[in-house]
């Protein structure tokens, strides 16, 4: 979304502005997962562990 308000022929600060929580929640998102991913496989290492 971002690449897409900068290269367009007619840069837009609207366009950049709507763009702002997108480039918040992403990364945002990326991590939790990452976390809960790191989480599961600390109980599936656990459980075969036993």
């Amino acid at each position: 979304m971002i690449a897409f308000v900068y290269f367009y022929p007619d840069f837009s600060e609207q366009l950049l502005l709507l763009a702002t929580p997108w480039a918040i929640t992403a990364p945002l998102f990326m991590l939790l997962i990452a976390l809960m991913m790191k989480k599961e496989i600390g109980k599936t290492a656990i459980e075969e562990a036993n």
